[in-house]
């Protein structure tokens, strides 16, 4: 037996990423991203021929997901 008309609303005929034709729905998964970072340097002298130096750093990144339709 077949069904006769659109299988879904709002679908649109096109290829898929294997070039296979089918409906397209909806849009592709939206990212957002949130970045931190902090980095903090610390240099001392001891004498005129000695330095101490420290480096000191922090990163941080959150990513979200959603799909849309």
């Amino acid at each position: 037996s077949t069904v006769a008309g659109t299988p879904v609303n709002g679908a649109v005929p096109g290829n898929d990423k294997g070039n296979l034709p089918g409906y397209l729905i909806g849009d592709a998964t939206r990212y957002d991203a949130t970045q931190d970072h902090a980095k903090a340097k610390v240099a001392c002298d001891f004498g005129s021929s000695v330095r101490a130096r420290y480096t000191l750093g922090w990163w941080q990144i959150e990513t979200t997901g959603q799909s849309q339709s």
